[in-house]
């Protein structure tokens, strides 16, 4: 048994002894640490020491590929090494998700798996960095615009989506980035592909505010014009966001310079978009300048009017407004549902004034997520309630919204919804098979604060009781029963607690059920309906399931083929003392 760790050796890519700079690796704590900003792959080799002084060693490739995503810092993105250009993550590329600060790594994968030329790093033509989807921490907005980066890069920015998008173009990342800082008049030093802007403003570092304010200006370009053309289209985002990174990125290289503010540079880039993917805005595309530019002079104006540390505050304002209700209102004029004049009207001047004034930004986050139930028996019908959630914020008087997310605690995501905040079942859960669940629950105030944590959903089990294939007399307990009859012509009882009556043939029909209690005890045909291909909603008012009377009893009754067949509906089960009235209704069904 080891009782001593030694690191022995760093190997460098070529499998020769030597130290490796910004790797390092801690005896006592048996860990390695690097550098934020080290890409490279190091082959290891640790030396494990016991008591009496044996040794034995081992080899293996170490990579350190860590990075942050940007727009103001977004939380629960999707960051993925895209290796095929698809833009989608497959299941053979790296993952990773982003925290709080933005934050993801791929730590604990083998990357030297997509070096292809085996030159000790990634190059731009062997993958890209992508990050989709996640929660902005200023302003609470979900990210629309997918985002890319060289795979040098240690920030994934709507600027190094600029910079990816012209090394596709053909120049180098230096070239790329050269361009972006002479266009976008930020300091030559400034390297796109590594800096934080939010951080170096708030440090009052160099180049710090002019990246931050292109980087806000180019997002709500690139968001904007996005939100115009799917509106006039239809067309998936990511598909417009890159045609319009592409319209940007042919501006820089066409002009020396590239004003965000500036109408006709703007115009252009909106027209010059939606042209490429084969949409006219022409009509529109003033008015939307018009928005877009009022958004950017509302940075520049921040810039003049506020010192360094207050203008995440005064960007994130703005952004809320330009992202989310700006944003959302091109979208309707382009699909015609309003006009651009009154677009305008609300987006600019004064009244784009009261919108950034009035809205909240940079919220503190929750602190805790709570669920009143955690518990849901077997056999329930698909979409049954399980608990309400809520949440514990130090910011009073905020309304809170609930999804599942991905990360720790995600495995059986897709087992449940959130509606509203109540968290349904997507699934019909069997005890013998699984006991617990676990999901991954976000909370944001829809402000900036975001908070996550995972839960386990409890099966409970349920007394079964099947029958035969003959006929019989089955008899639930005081408790909550599942009772099958199998075949046969059965009588069948519950008792107390909510009992369910389980039918997965035809060939169960011709059951008596004793002591049904509607609206408490369920029929559940869910088998009966799809073994003759009914895959609908509702049953009952597709004719599938009909009903009769006699006596103060009710009959249930199939049609195989619907209302709209012409094969006529055959008693399946007596259900007795139940009102028909009463009987008819989804809540006494599970299909």
């Amino acid at each position: 048994m080891a009782t001593g760790w030694t690191s022995s050796d760093i190997i460098d890519n070529d499998l020769n002894s030597g130290p490796v700079v910004g790797l390092a690796f801690d005896p006592s704590t048996r860990t390695f640490q690097t550098r934020t900003d080290d890409r490279q792959f190091h082959w290891v080799k640790v030396t494990a020491t016991d008591s009496f002084g044996e040794e034995d060693a081992s080899y293996f490739d170490f990579s350190n590929y860590v990075g942050r995503v940007i727009d103001n810092y977004i939380v629960n993105a999707n960051v993925f090494l895209d290796v095929n250009g698809n833009g989608e993550h497959d299941v053979d590329e790296p993952l990773g998700i982003s925290d709080g600060n933005g934050d993801f790594n791929f730590n604990g994968l083998s990357l030297v798996d997509y070096d292809l030329n085996l030159n000790g790093t990634i190059d731009p033509d062997e993958g890209s960095l992508v990050a989709l989807g996640g929660i902005d921490t200023a302003t609470g907005l979900p990210l629309e615009t997918p985002l890319r980066a060289t795979p040098d890069a240690t920030v994934i920015t709507l600027l190094t989506t600029v910079v990816a998008e012209l090394v596709d173009q053909g120049l180098t990342v230096e070239e790329a980035n050269t361009s972006i800082t002479n266009a976008l008049s930020i300091p030559s030093d400034v390297g796109i592909n590594v800096f934080d802007p939010i951080a170096a403003t708030n440090n009052n570092e160099l180049g710090g505010v002019e990246t931050f304010s292109a980087m806000v200006q180019v997002q709500n370009l690139i968001t904007q014009t996005t939100g115009l053309i799917a509106g006039a289209s239809g067309l998936a985002n990511g598909a417009i966001v890159d045609q319009v990174v592409n319209a940007i990125a042919t501006q820089i290289q066409t002009n020396t310079t590239l004003n965000l503010t500036n109408v006709d540079q703007i115009e252009t880039i909106i027209n010059d978009s939606a042209t490429g993917l084969g949409v006219d805005v022409s009509a529109l595309s003033t008015g939307a300048t018009q928005i877009i530019v009022a958004a950017n002079q509302k940075i520049e104006e921040a810039i003049a009017d506020s010192s360094p540390n207050e203008l995440e505050e005064a960007f994130a304002k703005v952004q809320k407004i330009a992202l989310g209700e700006s944003t959302n209102d091109l979208e309707e004029v382009g699909a015609g549902t309003k006009s651009i004049e009154e677009a305008v009207a609300e987006n600019t001047g004064d009244a784009l004034d009261e919108q950034i004034n009035n809205t909240e930004v940079l919220s503190a986050n929750p602190t805790d997520i709570s669920l009143s139930n955690d518990t849901v028996a077997e056999e329930q019908a698909i979409g049954t309630e399980v608990g309400t959630f809520s949440t514990v914020d130090p910011d009073t008087g905020e309304t809170h919204t609930y999804s599942l997310v991905p990360g720790f605690g995600d495995t059986d995501n897709d087992n449940f919804e959130i509606v509203d905040n109540v968290l349904k079942t997507t699934v019909s859960f069997d005890y013998e098979t699984q006991t617990e669940h676990s999901i991954r629950v976000q909370t944001s105030d829809g402000n900036g604060g975001v908070y996550f944590e995972d839960f386990t959903i409890n099966v409970s089990d349920v007394n079964e009781i099947v029958g035969t294939s003959g006929r019989d007399v089955l008899t639930g307990t005081d408790s909550d029963d599942l009772i099958t009859g199998m075949q046969g012509p059965d009588t069948l009882r519950g008792n107390l607690g909510n009992d369910k009556f389980v039918y997965t043939s035809l060939m169960d029909a011709g059951d008596r059920i004793q002591d049904f209690t509607p609206g408490e005890d369920q029929i559940v045909l869910t088998d009966v309906l799809e073994s003759f291909g009914y895959n609908g909603s509702d049953p009952i008012a597709d004719g599938y399931l009909r009903f009769g009377s006699r006596s103060g009893h009710s009959f249930l009754m199939l049609d195989v083929d619907g209302s709209a067949g012409s094969s006529p509906a055959r008693t399946f089960a007596l259900i007795q003392n139940v009102a028909l009235a009463d009987l008819n209704s989804a809540s006494n069904f599970v299909f």
